[in-house]
């Protein structure tokens, strides 16, 4: 993912999702590296942005996120 399309990409994930631009920038180059999870305290709730999943770690152990 080069800067231009992470750039494009974050723009839309800020203006569909209707969050920060860095948090969308984070979002952006998450998707774009193809993370199914994206760790982070930031978000409220269990937030998800198309197929990554946005995890609280201090919410949820990796067995209860992965089904173990």
């Amino acid at each position: 993912l080069d800067e231009s399309s992470l750039v494009e990409v974050a723009w839309r994930v800020e203006d569909l999702h209707k969050i920060h631009w860095w948090d969308a920038l984070i979002v952006g180059a998450a998707q774009g590296l193809g993370c199914r999870y994206l760790l982070s305290e930031d978000f409220a709730g269990d937030a998800k942005f198309d197929d990554l999943e946005v995890v609280n770690p201090f919410e949820r152990t990796p067995a209860q996120v992965l089904g173990a």
